[in-house]
């Protein structure tokens, strides 16, 4: 028996961070249990629902608000009395004809217009025992699909938790409160852009569609039918909140002890007509009166009140629900008089005993171990393969001059496309070895990444990722630096819920390092953090000043190496028009100039070596799947 609460928000934000913030002494693994988006992706919905404002209009609309009235203050004039209408139906006016005004009024104030709308579902324990993760997982599974069709046209976002005072599973609807697309709801179209508002948001018929569902989906999720009594069983007993309280501390209140008695009295064999049953609930130190008929909308039907002695006013049927109205009384007591059963008061319904949590069997706990396994393998496998790689990156930005990230983001997006780019880049460094081999009197190229330890060694290998990756020296940038000041400053600027995950890991961060960070930033306040973020930015200004010397022999031999000085391989450039990154220098000028009587075997070397980064160039910026075809084929026959 799902239950839908209802509420609004004037700022989206705040009521989509709400969902998702972890409360003090929790985790966020403790406090999202599941999380979904429709028509948007949940990280990034604040910035699309502020996009559909934008786009509609609706962005900072405001509204007023309703006057209130109150008593007045020292140096108030009141000038406003409440009046009653024949019908019962009290309202506030200026007070004239000798009327004594009681009230002063003060209009509304312009108030931001509400930004998204909050709707609740939550699941009794003996529909989903939420230490059940399969019945967890298909309840939401449930919300998410109802949403989708009930209101198709919405973006909102859906969270699970599990973690409330009663620790029942139940899901955070968040709904913007502008419509993303054009939809129909019970055969009535609403267009894109309209407010939430009207049929789409009165918590009664959001409860009916849901009920509907519930009844015609519900089996696909192994929930059962809707136990509670319907809407409009419910609005024959209007409960408050004093009535619950009272009665889960063992009490009645003034409203459940005249609801008792008129049950009592309706079974009383003397009340067969409506006179006598008034002197029967007299009886029951109940009064029962007929203030007069209903006045304003049509149908116009008479009215019944009711009294206890001890209470100063009467209340209204209507207050006690539809079942104790003057038409329900009438129709029971003339279902008596000819001996048919009357209407009985809705029964309340209790929640059952917690469903009890599926049972694995020995095969299903083997094979769910096998899976573990399997997965754990490759997770392992998987973290191998990225420190690999990040050891390759790190390799390439030390032979560029560059930061971390700067290889990072020229790199395609998928890491099977990132692993075939280290490896053709390691096949085409290999390919220029043997090329340039068959130059007689040339110097030996070196591979990417690999140690320089003599400009006229026999031999050289490309990158291999292991105990021989790079090793940052004394002029290296400090990575760990770089990372924990571009996480800095990204939430000391978007804050700890607005920072773009995606971008700092695009950036070359790793993941890990990101929710150290973030759980790290939360501990701080306000100042401690933005001092943080001061102290690494001047620590990397200062390391970025003490790079700048001038090269020893010993490093102009190593930025000789044709992949220590090769910026074209990174920026739009010429190898011959850029600078080099290690120094500032003019790249011309670290180049060894050759003899005019070796210009043909030099000239030569150099325009393969030239061709060759051109290729690698285009091709990593170019950031596809698919190296440029047949550029290094013919180039080098690979």
């Amino acid at each position: 028996m799902p239950v839908e609460y209802a509420g609004t928000t004037a700022v989206a934000s705040r009521l989509l961070r709400y969902t998702v913030k972890p409360k003090p002494g929790q985790t966020a693994k403790e406090r999202v249990l599941h999380i979904a988006g429709q028509n948007c992706r949940p990280v990034t919905a604040e910035r699309e629902f502020a996009a559909t404002r934008r786009r509609h209009g609706t962005q900072g609309a405001t509204r007023k608000s309703p006057a209130t009235y109150a008593l007045p203050e020292p140096g108030d004039v009141a000038t406003y009395v409440r009046l009653t209408r024949p019908n019962g139906r009290r309202y506030w006016a200026v007070a004239k004809n000798g009327d004594e005004a009681t009230h002063v009024r003060h209009e509304g104030e312009v108030v931001r217009q509400a930004e998204a709308r909050h709707l609740i579902t939550s699941f009794g324990r003996d529909e989903v025992n939420p230490l059940d993760p399969e019945q967890v997982a298909k309840a939401f599974e449930y919300v998410v699909a109802r949403h989708a069709v009930l209101y198709p046209g919405e973006q909102a976002t859906f969270v699970g938790q599990a973690e409330g005072i009663g620790g029942k599973f139940h899901v955070h609807t968040t709904r913007n409160a502008t419509l993303y697309l054009d939809m129909e709801v019970d055969g009535k179209r609403y267009g894109a852009g309209r407010k939430l508002a009207g049929d789409l948001t009165d918590i009664d018929q959001m409860r009916e569609r849901a009920d509907r569902f519930l009844a015609e989906h519900g089996h696909e999720y192994d929930l059962v039918p809707q136990r509670l009594p319907s809407v409009s069983e419910r609005k024959k007993e209007m409960r408050n909140q004093r009535d619950r309280r009272m009665a889960a501390n063992g009490a009645l209140s003034n409203h459940d002890q005249i609801r008792k008695a008129f049950e009592v009295s309706m079974d009383d064999p003397r009340a067969m007509d409506f006179e006598t049953w008034k002197v029967v609930m007299a009886e029951y130190d109940v009064t029962v009166t007929e203030p007069g008929w209903r006045r304003g909308k049509p149908p116009k039907v008479p009215r019944l009140s009711y009294q206890l002695a001890s209470m100063a006013t009467a209340v209204r049927a209507k207050t006690l629900g539809e079942h104790y109205d003057h038409a329900s009384a009438l129709g029971q007591l003339d279902a008596k008089a000819r001996g048919q059963p009357r209407g009985r008061r809705p029964a309340f319904v209790k929640a059952g005993n917690p469903r009890p949590a599926s049972q694995a069997s020995a095969a299903d706990l083997a094979a769910a171990q096998k899976a573990m396994a399997y997965m754990a393998r490759e997770e392992r496998e998987l973290r191998a393969a990225e420190d690999e790689m990040y050891d390759w990156v790190a390799a390439r930005a030390h032979d560029q001059g560059v930061a971390f990230g700067d290889i990072l983001n020229r790199l395609p997006e998928s890491y099977e496309a990132q692993k075939r780019v280290m490896h053709r880049w390691n096949r085409l460094a290999e390919a220029s070895e043997a090329q340039t081999k068959v130059a007689p009197g040339l110097p030996e190229e070196h591979g990417p990444g690999a140690p320089v330890e003599d400009t006229t060694m026999a031999e050289s290998t490309s990158y291999r990722p292991g105990p021989v990756a790079f090793e940052p020296g004394p002029e290296a940038p400090d990575h760990d630096l770089f990372d924990h000041v571009i996480v800095d400053e990204a939430l000391v600027q978007y804050g700890i819920y607005q920072a773009d995950f995606a971008a700092m890991y695009k950036a070359g961060i790793e993941p890990r390092r990101i929710g150290v960070a973030r759980e790290l930033w939360a501990s701080l306040s306000e100042d401690e953090q933005r001092e943080r973020y001061l102290e690494r930015k001047k620590d990397l200004q200062t390391l970025h000043q003490g790079e700048e010397v001038t090269p020893t022999p010993r490093d102009q031999d190593e930025m000789q190496s044709p992949q220590r000085l090769a910026p074209g391989l990174l920026e739009d450039m010429s190898v011959e028009e850029g600078l080099s990154q290690h120094t500032g220098l003019s790249g011309r000028h670290l180049r060894t100039e050759a003899p005019e009587s070796e210009e043909g075997a030099h000239a030569a070397a150099a325009r393969i070596e030239r061709r060759r980064r051109d290729a690698l160039r285009r091709w990593v910026l170019r950031g596809t799947d698919e190296p440029v075809p047949n550029e290094d084929e013919r180039e080098f026959g690979a």
